[in-house]
């Protein structure tokens, strides 16, 4: 058994992706040449079941988390803070009768801050 952010889920597989940017430009001859490399978010995959009576619901607040970009938390047998969902694929199947199976991908973000306070306004004396 899984959450991600209140919704119970039955997760098959798990999995994480890390990935980097690598710039190119072409040459005459030769190989390409390279001149960065920048990180990129990791991303994650979860496989499994909604199981209940109302997996509906479930199915549409976990629509609605990730349409209005939410940040959530993901535990199941690996734990991610701070993701945001990027995809859900629904199955249907004659074998699960109060479910549905579902496939859903997070991506972990990371949101900046400011360092510019705005000055309090002082009362004249």
């Amino acid at each position: 058994m899984a959450k991600l952010d209140d919704v119970t889920l039955f997760i098959e597989d798990e999995s994480e992706s890390y990935k980097v940017d690598v710039t190119e430009y072409a040459v005459e001859k030769g190989e390409p040449f390279t001149d960065h490399v920048s990180k990129r978010s990791p991303d994650f995959s979860i496989s499994g079941y909604i199981l209940s009576n109302n997996y509906e619901t479930s199915k549409q607040k976990l629509i609605s988390i990730m349409e209005s970009g939410k940040i959530v938390k993901y535990v199941g047998k690996m734990s991610a803070t701070n993701v945001i969902i990027t995809s859900i694929s629904g199955k249907r199947s004659a074998d699960v009768q109060n479910g549905m199976g579902i496939d859903i991908s997070l991506r972990r973000i990371r949101i900046s801050t400011t360092a510019w306070q705005k000055k309090p306004i002082q009362k004249p004396t």
